[in-house]
This record gives C-alpha cells, sequence and structure tokens, in this order.
C-alpha cells in the first residue's frame, strides 16, 4: 500500500489541482520547511502544508487504495506520516517498523470508523468520507509516530 500511494502521489504530482494547491502553499509563510513534496526534488514546505499538497497528489487521479465501506486510505495517513518524520530530528528519526506500526494505525482508524459510520452504506454519499475519516487517521498514525501521551493524542485526535 505504501508503495502503490508514493507511486499514485507521484503521477498525482503533474495534475493541475496538484500545481495550483502547490502554488498556494509556497505563497503562505512557513518558517519550518522541513518536508519534501511528491515530485518536486529539492522542494519543502511545513510538515502541514506538505502533507495537504502530497495528499492532494494522492488522490488528484482517484487511482488511490480503496476499500468499501468507501474511504481512501492511504492518501491522508501516509502523507501525514512522511512529513512528520521529516521534522524529527536524525536522533529520534522512526525505523521502519515503527513507520509501519503508526501506519497501520492511521488505518485501522479509518477502517474502523468507516465499519461503523451509517454514512459508509449509503451511496451515493453526501459527503466524501476521507475528509472526516482520513483527518482521523492521520491524527492517530501520526500520534503513534510521534509518540504522544494519552492527553497529547487526545488534544490531536479532538
Amino acid at each position: 500500500m505504501i508503495l502503490d500511494s508514493i507511486g499514485v502521489g507521484l503521477v498525482g504530482s503533474t495534475t493541475r489541482v496538484f500545481n495550483i494547491a502547490l502554488q498556494y502553499c509556497q505563497q503562505l509563510y512557513a518558517s519550518n520547511a522541513v518536508s519534501s513534496v511528491y515530485g518536486r526534488k529539492g522542494l519543502k514546505l511545513s510538515p502541514t502544508l506538505a502533507a495537504f499538497t502530497n495528499g492532494i497528489a494522492a488522490h488528484s487521479m482517484d487511482f488511490d487504495d480503496t476499500w468499501h465501506p468507501a474511504t481512501h486510505p492511504s492518501g491522508a495517513v501516509l502523507p501525514a506520516l512522511l512529513a512528520a518524520s521529516q521534522m524529527l530530528p536524525p536522533s529520534s528519526k522512526p525505523n521502519g517498523l515503527d513507520f509501519l506500526l503508526a501506519f497501520n494505525v492511521g488505518i485501522e482508524v479509518q477502517g474502523r470508523l468507516m465499519r461503523f459510520s451509517m454514512e459508509a452504506h449509503n451511496i451515493p454519499k453526501r459527503f466524501h468520507p476521507p475528509s472526516v475519516v482520513g483527518t482521523m487517521g492521520s491524527a492517530a498514525a501520526t500520534a503513534k509516530l510521534l509518540s504522544l501521551n494519552v492527553t497529547q493524542c487526545a488534544h490531536a485526535l479532538a
């Protein structure tokens, strides 16, 4: 799922909607430009803006992974984790297993939220589920990656 999502994100970084979002994000002030952007070698944005633009890239062509009840799990979680991992100092970078565990936490949170959502079974949808469950999954995944305590995790999910 991770390699597929990166590949889809790289293709998505060639789309018009991605370029519009990227131009907008580059105009915003961010003093902590440490996180990479799909398809733009050497370009860094703040972790928040990089996660946003990379999430747009991942979903812009609608080739990102999906399941039923319908959501696109990796397109929200992976950009957030990649951006967050780049903001950490070298001494506290996550290892591969920690990264995979955090990724799986984010995917699991999305899946459980969709499983218990009445909206998930009402197709056509009145809203796009990744905007809700993707946000929660990304927050949970990033909280796990950063080893947040219970209070910090609650704040991240609130």
